[in-house]
């Protein structure tokens, strides 16, 4: 066993748990310093990234707290990409670098406030959420033979979770906030899962550590 395999694998298991923990902690965090009342089914996680609440109110605090949880986010994405384009022993390791590059430009422009230019903001959560839906989908892929009949409950709970969302976010139905934060907790689980089987095929846990 490599020992520079070993350690690659294991920062990308770091660096995940590090981007993971700092969206979470982002969310709960602004949910918190949000100067309006944040209705956690009815509204969009980008109002707490808002410059002002939908009533005029500032919103400077929980802003700024989800502009740095964000710029963070793209430095380990970054970082997990740059580890990806070291390891050639993994299958579509350019192809996963690219993607977490992109998933990090996404981040950046999750950055401008909504409220005031919705395109970007728009189109950097759209980034986001393609660029690691793809992601997932090559980990599962990649690890279809040693998942077996988890497989199929993987890739149902994470087309499940993302398809009605992004329909209905295309649709513009109202019941598009409710499907986002289903599809947040789809593919965080997902993803989860399919990395740690990712990377049980080079090296048994108990060589990854935590």
């Amino acid at each position: 066993m490599s020992a520079e395999r070993v350690t690659g694998l294991k920062k990308i298991n770091r660096l995940f748990k590090k981007l993971l923990w700092t969206d979470l902690t982002t969310l709960a965090l602004c949910m918190f310093l949000y100067a309006g009342r944040f209705h956690f089914w009815e509204d969009p996680f980008s109002l707490l990234g808002a410059s002002a609440t939908p009533d005029g109110c500032p919103n400077t605090l929980s802003m700024l707290f989800f502009m740095a949880g964000l710029v963070m986010s793209c430095c380990f994405a970054w970082q997990m990409s740059a580890v990806f384009r070291m390891m050639p022993f993994v299958p579509n390791a350019r192809l996963k670098s690219h993607l977490l590059r992109m998933t990090g430009i996404g981040f950046i422009l999750m950055t401008v406030p909504c409220d005031r230019y919705n395109g970007i903001h728009s189109t950097g959560s759209a980034l986001v959420f393609g660029t690691l839906w793809l992601f997932t989908v090559l980990l599962l892929q990649e690890a279809k033979k040693s998942l077996h009949n988890r497989y199929l409950l993987f890739q149902f709970l994470l087309q499940g979770t993302i398809l009605p969302y992004a329909i209905t976010y295309i649709a513009g139905a109202a019941s598009k906030q409710v499907f986002q934060k289903i599809a947040v907790a789809g593919l965080t689980v997902v993803l989860s899962k399919a990395l740690r089987s990712f990377r049980m095929l080079f090296i048994p846990d108990y060589a990854l550590g935590s």
